[in-house]
């Protein structure tokens, strides 16, 4: 070994990374290859670690003659002790080595292991076997540690190339294409090797033209080089990027993931230096000039004062990670789905190979061998002959492709699995799996009721069919009684529509009897309070009547033959003292007054009595709701005065929109009630009150016999009356109700049995004439 040779050997090593987009094999072999011709050594083998097989899989042996002693499993045995070592061991044999049967059955007197390791990661060795130049192992073995983790990238490289060209098909008529270019860039290097200069410049132009992105940094971490991969991927030339710090800002802009990585780095070299290791390989993201993030493995390369940075973008691939993990998760979820669905649909469902075996059958299938192992388990084993070849028709069908499916129908127990026959419908159709074979998949439905149902109706259809029949001559016999029925019907309906009328005749009486009746209480009570005033003018007129006769007798004595005599005068005289004249003016005045005072009360009973003589009116007007209800205390006086006391509670409420007759007749019916519910003494309490801007009430309470519940849920009824026969119609509350609600009011009542009855009565203010 020399340093000439030391170089050489360098150059090789990054000459190879060329090669590994070809198979790992090629690097091992050419690296065996070099080495052997560099150092004097029997055997040079290069291996590869499997970790899922936990083996070292040989990639090259010099001399090749040796190829079937690199494979022996004693060595494989030996090189297992060395599986994750990170230095370079040199072992000889001697009685005390741990290692000595295994040398004995090798025929080794010593080997040399360098590891190939990335930030600490086992990728393989390379193993020289009884190496001639013993005395300078020392020499071989910093050589190897300058170049050991230069191979170990390559190695690593050469796998992922491996992976590529296996992954990405479209893409390896491409980089064969680069692999020729470079193969010719190569040879041109070998020729150009005689000179450091021509070595360097066949460097950089490998570096430039390489299929990974490379990046070239002074001793003071500043850029010399972007390669034209790393310009295609992230949009940036030398000349816009020449300071690390213009770097880190531009590829890391965000400050807080940028001083994540700059210490991840930092501490990584310092790590490298105390531990004379390699900087090992790191992940990061990178922000491109398009401002998107690519994720990318980073493995750095000593080259003297300066170093190699090797990008390798492996954006796509974590993304078809996370793509294949949501797929997988998504499929996870729908097979849940599908089992779930499978486990708790009332069907038989089942998936059938060529030779009618089960091979997926769903829970209530199952649940028909709970007592037995089948599994899988045939037609055959489910159903009788007569329904299996039922069955093989119907399969065979889909298996020739002669239908997209097929529906059978049949009786079945299962294979007598259950205790009664059900009806089976049965639909099979063809499963296409991607290897091209068919499937059967079925569902089987329980239609034992559907079956019955039809049964049943052919039943039923026969029957009636024989009823049809019967049914026909006897309607053929009714179909004359129906004739002469219908001239009957005909004189029925014509008695029917004459009743009708009377009805509504009836009805329009009913309901005038209310008014009736309501008039009745008017006039009543209107005839008595009329009747006392008129009682004293009446009075009054008998004994102005009677003194008439006297004044005109008097009158009659000055007739003028009479005037002109004395004895006529004296005559006149004498009558006057008679007739005493005095007292009958005395009297006519005081009979005047009496009749003005009987005039008076009678004009105020007939103007509280006009306020009731306009039910019938067509015009909203303004109502003193005050004035009337003393109106209409005023027409029922006659009724209570003797043993009711009435309690007037008015707040002051503005005058209101309505139909003031009407208004008065709901009034009105209400305190009937009030007055007739009180057979003794008691008290009717009238109050009325603002409810808000919009609203008054009327609240009329009384503490008379009550009603009882059952009673009060059909009080506003129609013809729902409590009194005898004769004392009521049953229709005061019910047009009272209707009143209120054409003036979009409300009526409500509270009432206890024994204890009394509470109507409250609420109205707008101001209403809309109808449409």
């Amino acid at each position: 070994m020399n340093d000439r040779a030391d170089i050489y050997l360098l150059y090789s090593i990054i000459e190879n990374i060329l090669r590994t987009a070809e198979t790992p094999a090629g690097f091992g072999n050419y690296l065996s290859e070099q080495i052997k011709s560099l150092i004097g050594v029997v055997t040079v083998s290069v291996y590869s670690y499997d970790e899922v097989d936990e083996h070292f899989v040989n990639l090259g042996v010099c001399p090749t003659r040796n190829s079937d002693f690199a494979k022996q499993p004693e060595l494989q045995m030996l090189l297992q002790n060395f599986v994750g070592e990170t230095r370079n061991l040199y072992l000889e044999m001697n009685p005390d080595s741990p290692y000595k049967k295994e040398f004995q059955e090798l025929n080794l007197d010593n080997i040399l292991i360098m590891p190939l390791t990335i930030a600490e990661h086992f990728e393989g060795l390379i193993l020289l076997c009884n190496v001639f130049d013993n005395h300078n192992i020392k020499n071989i073995i910093e050589t190897f540690t300058r170049i050991s983790s230069l191979a170990a990238i390559v190695l690593r490289n050469s796998k992922l190339y491996n992976n590529l060209e296996k992954n990405v098909k479209k893409r390896t008529e491409e980089l064969q294409k680069k692999n020729e270019e470079y193969r010719r860039i190569y040879k041109d290097m070998l020729i150009a090797k005689e000179t450091a200069e021509e070595n360097e410049r066949y460097l950089l132009k490998l570096i430039k033209k390489s299929p990974l992105p490379m990046v070239i940094t002074d001793e003071n971490q500043d850029i010399e080089l972007f390669n034209t991969k790393f310009t295609k991927l992230f949009g940036y030339t030398t000349q816009d990027v020449r300071k690390a710090e213009r770097w880190w800002q531009i590829f890391y802009p965000d400050e807080n993931y940028r001083n994540l990585v700059k210490n991840s780095w930092n501490t990584a070299f310092e790590n490298a230096i105390e531990n004379n290791t390699d900087v090992g390989m790191q992940i990061w993201d990178m922000t491109t000039k398009k401002g998107e993030e690519r994720t990318c493995e980073f493995y750095m390369v000593p080259l003297g004062k300066k170093n190699l940075l090797i990008i390798n973008d492996i954006t796509e691939q974590r993304r078809d990670r996370v793509r294949l993990n949501r797929a997988k998760n998504e499929a996870e979820q729908a097979q849940i789905l599908f089992n779930s669905f499978m486990k708790h649909a009332p069907i038989y469902a089942y998936i059938e190979n060529e030779k009618h075996e089960q091979i997926y059958h769903n829970h209530r299938v199952w649940n028909l061998f709970n007592d037995k192992n089948y599994n899988p388990f045939s037609t055959n084993e489910l159903f009788d002959d007569k329904q299996s070849e039922i069955l093989r028709v119907a399969s065979g069908k889909i298996l020739k492709r002669e239908s997209q499916y097929e529906e059978v129908e049949f009786s079945t127990t299962f294979d007598d699995k259950l205790k009664e026959e059900i009806w089976v419908k049965d639909i099979i159709f063809p499963i296409q799996m991607p290897n091209g074979r068919v499937l059967l998949g079925g569902i089987a439905i329980d239609v034992t009721q559907e079956k019955l149902v039809k049964e049943g109706l052919l039943q039923h259809q026969s029957q009636l069919e024989k009823l049809v029949k019967l049914r026909t001559r006897e309607l053929e016999e009714l179909n004359e009684n129906l004739r002469r029925a219908n001239i009957a019907l005909n004189i029925q309906k014509t008695e029917l529509q004459n009743t009708l009328e009377n009805l509504h005749k009836t009805q329009t009486q009913l309901i005038q009897s209310e008014k009736m009746a309501s008039l009745g209480i008017l006039v009543a009570g209107v005839a008595h309070e009329i009747n006392n005033p008129v009682n004293f003018i009446n009075s009054s007129l008998t004994g102005i009547k009677n003194n008439l006769e006297y004044l005109s007798a008097y009158l009659k004595s000055y007739r003028e033959p009479d005037i002109k005599s004395e004895q006529g005068l004296d005559e006149i005289k004498i009558k006057g003292k008679e007739a005493n004249l005095d007292d009958i003016l005395e009297m006519f005045k005081r009979s005047v007054e009496i009749i003005e005072i009987g005039i008076q009360r009678t004009t105020k009973i007939v103007k509280s009595l006009r306020s009731f003589a306009r039910s019938d009116e067509k015009e909203l007007s303004r109502y003193n709701i005050h004035e009337n209800i003393d109106n209409t205390l005023l027409i029922l006086y006659n009724q209570y005065k003797n043993h009711i006391e009435v309690k007037k509670n008015y707040n002051t409420i503005p005058l209101i929109t309505c139909y003031p007759g009407q208004i008065n007749q709901v009034v009105m019916n209400v305190l009937t009630n009030a007055i007739h519910a009180i057979k003794e003494k008691g008290t009717i309490t009238i109050t009325t009150e603002n409810i808000d801007k919009q609203t008054i009430a009327i609240i009329i309470e009384d503490d008379g016999e009550g009603i009882s519940s059952e009673v009060l849920g059909h009080i506003f009824d129609p013809f729902y009356t409590t009194k005898a026969v004769g004392k009521g119609t049953g229709l005061g509350l019910s047009i009272s109700y209707n009143i209120i609600k054409e003036h979009k009011g409300e009526i409500h009542v509270n009432s206890t049995k024994g204890k009394g009855s509470c109507f409250k009565i609420i109205l707008p203010i101001t209403q809309n004439k109808p449409t």
